[in-house]
C-alpha cells in the first residue's frame, strides 16, 4: 500500500431520505482516505461491489486531485477487489467519469 495513503472503512446501512415510507434502504462501504492531509470519501454499494465512486474533492479536476484519485483507485483495485472506480466532475457535470489507477 502507498505509505502516503491512510484509509478508514466502515459499513453503512441507512434508510432512503427520498422515500422512507417505501422502506428503501442503502447499504454500502464508506472509505475515508487521507493523502498528505487531503481528504476524500469513497462509496462502494454492497449490491455493486466491483464499483466504487469517489464522492469528494475531485470535482474540480485539478492535477493534484486527479493524481490522488489515481492512487485511491490503485488501492481499491489492489486491496479491495474493486474493478471500476469513478468520480463526479463538477466542471462538466458528468457523473461516473472513470478514474484510471496509478501505475503499479
Amino acid at each position: 500500500m502507498d505509505e502516503r495513503l491512510t484509509v478508514t472503512k466502515r459499513h453503512v446501512f441507512e434508510p432512503s431520505a427520498v422515500d422512507p415510507l417505501d422502506h428503501d434502504q442503502y447499504e454500502y462501504w464508506l472509505y475515508e482516505f487521507q493523502v498528505e492531509g487531503r481528504e476524500y470519501a469513497v462509496r462502494r454499494y454492497t449490491d455493486e461491489p466491483d464499483q466504487a465512486t469517489i464522492l469528494s474533492n475531485v470535482g474540480n479536476a485539478d492535477e493534484q486531485a486527479l493524481a490522488d484519485a489515481a492512487d485511491i483507485a490503485r488501492y481499491l483495485i489492489d486491496q479491495e477487489g474493486v474493478a471500476t472506480v469513478s468520480r463526479y466532475d463538477a466542471k462538466t457535470g458528468v457523473f461516473g467519469r472513470k478514474v484510471e489507477p496509478a501505475a503499479e
